[in-house]
């Protein structure tokens, strides 16, 4: 089970992305971890600010609506502009490990990120307004 949104450029109207939200699953102790999150953004709307803007209302619902304490994500470390983004919103790195793509018949590292509730509040995204 996941949520989706639609990313919309304000200024076109035009559905440009889309954003999906494992919904949360709860810890023996209690705590609700979100799995898994994941977004696809036109290439053309790269570095605009769309994403950032998406983020910051995906995961404001994750911690206020969902009550959520942790958001989980992955990312291939040779994506370094994901990583980038995915840092200045306040994910925090905790694994590496290798994965065999088949298809591309080559070994990949798969980083492992976490953004607890306290990393995303005193991010640079938070900060920057």
């Amino acid at each position: 089970d996941l949520y989706s949104w639609a990313i919309v450029d304000v200024e076109t109207s035009k559905t440009i992305g889309f954003y999906y939200l494992w919904k949360p699953v709860q810890q023996i102790d209690g705590t609700k971890i979100i799995p898994a999150e994941s977004q696809r953004l036109a290439k053309h709307c790269w570095r605009k600010g769309h994403m950032k803007e998406a983020r910051k209302l995906v995961y404001k619902f994750a911690f206020e609506e969902l009550d959520a304490q942790e958001i989980h994500a992955q990312v291939w470390k040779n994506n370094i502009n994901s990583i980038k983004s995915m840092e200045y919103c306040g994910y925090r790195k905790y694994k590496e490990e290798e994965k065999s793509i088949l298809k591309y018949n080559e070994k990949y590292i798969e980083c492992h990120y976490v953004l607890k509730r306290d990393y995303f509040y005193n991010s640079s995204l938070i900060k920057e307004n």
